[in-house]
């Protein structure tokens, strides 16, 4: 890897975890078009627009550049390089650049590229820089900002991560539930309702193997209670639900592996946005 990033370079106003997946799909393109290995430059740095980018209005520009001197796209290729399901690779499922490319847009941003075979592909990446400065560096919630005790409700078929994620909840204060897959995770949610001891968060894992998943136990769950509050969470970072959760009935998303402040943070952003706090 190499780096270059400008000076003072603006804050914009992104959805981190959405923006990392953008850098992630882009990056594992670029290690897999240079399979005997090789270089990707990372660079950052403001772009007065000056109508060079006729698609954005803004002036203020953040420029992203991820480049790498790998095999290359041929010409005839690269327009639909952004369409859904359409890979070069043989075992590729076309959703990572597609994906990709919905999130830039739903950033008000624009994405390119350009590439030349044999010689290598540069993706460009110009964001809107905000007028606001960022309230603190990471956007993590305050240490003084204390939530709310919560009834939470874990869906993960490893227990290993039941028992983690467990521990992280309990020790945030917050009243614990576990299950491995999606009918038990309805039975208990169902329970809890007819006890008038529901649920006030839900934290399910999105890929169940042999059992029912994320998506479809969410949809399930809306039917049960219509604003009941679901995160979910999960390591497919590709998956178009991760960045797309909402169409979903999801109220946030978090990728693992997520730390226990990340974690917290969440929590009282959603607490906050329901008047808990």
């Amino acid at each position: 890897m190499e780096y270059d990033f400008g000076n003072n370079v603006w804050p914009v106003e992104a959805d981190k975890g959405q923006i990392s997946q953008v850098i992630q799909n882009i990056i594992l393109n670029a290690r897999d078009a240079m399979p005997e290995g090789g270089t990707i430059h990372l660079g950052c740095r403001n772009f007065y627009n000056g109508n060079t980018i006729p698609e954005l209005a803004e002036e203020r520009l953040i420029h992203l550049t991820i480049r790498d001197h790998g095999i290359g796209v041929a010409e005839e290729l690269l327009q639909r390089i952004f369409d859904p399901y359409f890979s070069t690779k043989e075992d590729g499922s076309g959703l990572g650049l597609a994906v990709t490319y919905s999130i830039i847009q739903k950033h008000s941003g624009h994405i390119k590229v350009e590439s030349q075979q044999n010689v290598g592909t540069t993706f460009h990446i110009y964001l809107p820089a905000s007028a606001r400065l960022p309230t603190t560096a990471t956007g993590a919630a305050s240490e003084a900002e204390a939530e709310k005790p919560w009834k939470i409700l874990i869906m993960d078929d490893e227990d290993m991560v039941r028992g983690i994620l467990g521990n992280m909840l309990s020790a945030q204060g917050h009243t614990v539930l576990s299950c491995s897959e999606g009918r038990e995770c309805l039975k208990i949610f169902e329970e809890e309702l007819a006890r008038k001891t529901a649920v006030d968060l839900t934290i399910m894992d999105l890929t169940i193997p042999g059992g029912m998943g994320g998506k479809e136990t969410a949809k399930r769950i809306l039917k049960l209670q219509a604003d009941a509050k679901i995160i979910v969470a999960s390591g497919y970072s590709n998956d178009p639900i991760m960045s797309t959760y909402r169409s979903y009935g999801f109220t946030s998303a978090l990728g693992k592996p997520f730390t226990s402040q990340e974690l917290r943070s969440a929590i009282i952003k959603l607490q906050r946005q329901v008047g808990c706090l």
